[in-house]
């Protein structure tokens, strides 16, 4: 109980750590590395058993049976015996540890490669199975596998080197004794004692070095786990960070300049925008841009290398980043509904205190209501399970919970981008008797008539600003030629 109750407390530490990192830890991990890393917190419960219930437990009794060879047979064949394990098990640990150099990085590398090509195939099985290459990830998997294998077999082939050696060094350390003790005259009663009580002597010598093997590779885990406990988020609050408080809804980015990490462009260069409350600014550009980048500045995803965003003249980087995101409520481009979860769950995601009537008032503004309740189980049904719905569906199920959480702000990066021209007019129609800021990115121009201000972005430099008529009057303009391509 008590080695569950403490496994059980570092497990959740490193999940709880985990989801706590910043944006940039997750850009370089892959999601069966970061899987296998909480995992690691299993190894307590390895190092805990091993050395309790059985390293331990091992040297007690070989201390115990050394102990009565030395009252048998007195100090110089005690110290044989002795000086020979010890020897031997130096001359086995500085090999071991040689050998776990080269082996146990590689070993590593082939176990999560191992599960890289698992996840791969499986989360992407609708692009495996449409492109026809399911024999090509089972190629990937199976050369996985048999690297995986090969670091194994290598491994269990030092093991049964290191079997060998040990018996043989009994045997000698046995022979060794024996000729002694026959040579000294000992009786006949104690060379029958030694040979029935060697066995016990041997056993217990030879289990130490795989015990210690395996607890040497828990140990290291552990070390995994800690430095993985030690690597701190960069985005967090402020030493005198402090809640938003009630707001208008004005943001203004100030000459905000913004590099990813590990790339030497920069993303975005002197962007200066002003968005004032209750109006809907648009972001447009071509792919890389910088339009999403900015979405995830204001919601402090990343921090801006130069200038500053500031929400009623409140510097994000000075509030605590739980009440800026309560203020704000945003709409991915990706779909991230919660498969296996309820309608009901998936809506109230943030917003566990809402009301049903609130609900269904928003789906019925969004066009969903309709969907949910031609399933028997309505919003109690299992997205995927009990009701399945398309991806221009599954974006309405985004924006209508990201308005039930009636934030002042609402961010929506490509909100409609899987929606028919109908459906799309009417959301957008439904978004502008909204008393709230609105800033979006969008990449089908046809929504943005009714916008306030259209922002064009081009490698991470505003080129163009002003509403859709404006726009379309500036001659050889960037926003006119992305509009003509658009609509031919």
């Amino acid at each position: 109980m008590v080695t569950r109750f403490w496994i059980s407390q570092v497990r959740k530490a490193a999940f709880s750590h985990t989801l706590k990192l910043s944006s940039d830890f997750y850009s370089q991990k892959d999601l069966p590395e970061i899987i296998r890393i909480i995992h690691t917190a299993d190894s307590l419960s390895g190092v805990l058993d091993l050395s309790l219930l059985e390293f331990l437990p091992t040297l007690a009794r070989l201390a115990a049976a050394s102990f009565a060879i030395y009252v048998k047979f007195g100090a110089f064949i005690f110290c044989l015996a002795i000086s020979g394990s010890i020897v031997y098990l130096w001359l086995d640990n500085h090999a071991f540890h040689n050998n776990l150099k080269k082996t146990e990085p590689e070993r590593r590398c082939t176990d999560l490669e191992l599960s890289r090509a698992t996840n791969q195939a499986l989360e992407k099985h609708i692009i495996v199975e449409l492109f026809n290459t399911i024999t090509y990830h089972i190629g990937i998997y199976e050369h996985a596998l048999d690297a995986h294998l090969e670091t194994e077999s290598r491994w269990s082939q030092v093991a049964i080197y290191r079997s060998i050696s040990l018996q043989r060094l009994q045997r000698g350390l046995f022979f060794a004794i024996s000729m002694i003790l026959t040579h000294r005259g000992t009786s006949a009663e104690d060379i029958i004692f030694l040979t029935l009580y060697w066995p016990t002597i041997a056993g217990h010598l030879s289990r130490l070095p795989s015990q210690y093997t395996r607890l040497h590779l828990k140990f290291t885990d552990l070390k995994c786990l800690l430095a993985h406990l030690d690597i701190k988020p960069t985005i967090k609050d402020g030493e005198n960070a402090c809640d938003i408080g009630p707001i208008n809804g004005r943001i203004t980015f100030s000459d905000v300049s913004f590099r990813y990490l590990g790339q030497k462009k920069e993303t975005l260069k002197n962007v200066c925008i002003s968005i004032r409350p209750r109006t809907t600014v648009a972001l447009v550009g071509r792919s890389g841009s910088g339009k999403s980048t900015l979405l995830e500045l204001l919601l402090r995803r990343y921090d801006v290398n130069s200038g500053s965003i500031k929400i009623d003249s409140q510097d994000i980087r000075e509030l605590t980043l739980d009440s800026l995101r309560k203020s704000i409520a945003f709409v991915p481009s990706k779909s991230q509904i919660f498969h296996n979860w309820s309608i009901w769950q998936n809506l109230t995601y943030g917003s566990f205190d809402v009301h049903f009537e609130a609900i269904t008032e928003v789906c019925c503004a969004v066009g969903i209501h309709d969907k949910i309740s031609s399933s028997s189980k309505q919003y109690e049904s299992i997205v995927g399970r009990d009701l399945n719905f398309s991806d221009g569906e599954m974006q309405l199920l985004e924006i209508a919970r990201a308005l039930i959480r009636k934030a002042r702000i609402l961010v929506l990066d490509e909100p409609t981008s899987s929606l028919d021209a109908d459906t799309e007019a009417m959301i957008f129609e439904m978004l502008g008797k909204l008393n709230i800021t609105i800033f979006m990115s969008a990449n089908r121009l046809s929504s943005l008539k009714r916008v306030d201000e259209i922002i064009v972005l081009e490698q991470g430099v505003i080129k163009e600003r002003g509403n859709h008529n404006e726009l379309m009057e500036t001659h050889g303009g960037v926003y006119q030629r992305l509009y003509s391509q658009w609509s031919e």
